[in-house]
């Protein structure tokens, strides 16, 4: 199983001597043990596009049985400051292709999550808006692929309801132990439901 994406996926892997990470790919692995192999190739700084230009090493030639895909955080900063080069909706389009790529290889099993913005800091509350907008271009490239999909903007709402922001997240993008835990929680139970 290969698990795609950014820093929120990368999680400190090239400092771990099992590459995997100090966030949810490894409360996933600790979690399945011996019956699943997982394989974190989430790297700090990506985007949609730099997945689907990479595809190839990161995931296809290895044939994996599942892959799990989280970007997007990243692709909407690019949106704000014109270095991504391209707005939400060519950003589904690209994470389509990657769907496509990765079903065309022969793997049938796929998880998408959802991009996601705590409105902690106060500028990222501004920011929700055009998150919704990457948000509904991911969800729709899921379903269009068949693929499961975990709604993580609305999972992490719902905690902010019984728990302030710090607990959840450390910038209001990336994640805290707690956070991840959550993050692997839902994404158990929702494979586990496919």
């Amino acid at each position: 199983m290969i698990f795609l994406g950014d820093s929120i996926t990368d999680a400190g892997r090239f400092y771990d001597k099992e590459g995997l990470g100090h966030g949810y790919v490894r409360l996933l692995a600790d979690h399945l043990g011996e019956h699943a192999h997982l394989i974190n190739r989430g790297k700090d700084g990506f985007t949609a596009y730099q997945i689907d230009r990479y595809l190839a090493m990161d995931c296809l030639e290895q044939k994996p049985d599942a892959v799990s895909i989280l970007v997007g955080v990243n692709d909407l900063f690019g949106t704000l400051n014109g270095a991504g080069g391209y707005d939400a909706r060519e950003y589904g389009r690209i994470l389509r292709h990657i769907l496509t790529r990765i079903q065309d290889s022969g793997t049938r099993h796929i998880l998408v999550m959802e991009p996601f913005l705590f409105p902690e800091p106060e500028e990222y509350r501004q920011l929700l808006p055009l998150c919704k907008e990457f948000a509904v271009e991911t969800h729709r490239s899921a379903q269009e692929n068949g693929a499961l999909y975990l709604p993580l903007q609305k999972i992490f709402a719902r905690e902010l309801q019984q728990r302030p922001a710090q607990t959840l997240t450390t910038d209001g993008v990336h994640l805290t132990s707690l956070g991840h835990r959550i993050l692997a929680d839902h994404w158990l139970t929702l494979m586990k439901s496919s």
